[in-house]
């Protein structure tokens, strides 16, 4: 089976507190010594680090660049640690090598413009340590 890791784009869904899905894109990369684990990246002043700091579990469905699942390909659900410092240095520094700085920068740009459009000052990210359940 492949690892959902070695997906190039990624539905990411976290709950709001009344349970509400809330489905996003992500890209992820494999992390953990044993390569078991799943790593993205996503802003400090974002609903989704919101969502993951009062429900950290997430689930990852396989999907288009679009959000759009992919069929056939099962989801993986797990609990999530958001780490910052170091460890999110690494995280940031593997997907730069998956996904080039190109991408990475053209992509925060968008993410900057969101957030400056509504006021809302970027503080940086976390880096999100997802463990699949078993």
């Amino acid at each position: 089976m492949t690892n959902i890791a070695d997906e190039q784009c990624v539905q990411a869904t976290t709950w709001k507190r009344d349970g509400t899905p809330v489905m996003t894109v992500i890209w992820p990369i494999t992390w953990g010594d044993d390569g078991t684990k799943v790593a993205f990246l996503t802003p400090i002043p974002s609903g989704k680090a919101k969502r993951l700091r009062h429900t950290p579990r997430v689930k990852l469905q396989p999907s288009d660049w679009d959000g759009f699942p992919i069929q056939g390909r099962p989801p993986v659900e797990g609990s999530v640690e958001l780490v910052e410092g170091e460890e999110r240095d690494r995280v940031f520094a593997a997907i730069v090598a998956k996904y080039g700085q190109d991408a990475w920068d053209a992509a925060m740009g968008r993410g900057r413009e969101y957030f400056a459009s509504r006021g809302i000052e970027y503080t940086g990210d976390y880096a999100v340590i997802v463990t699949p359940d078993a």
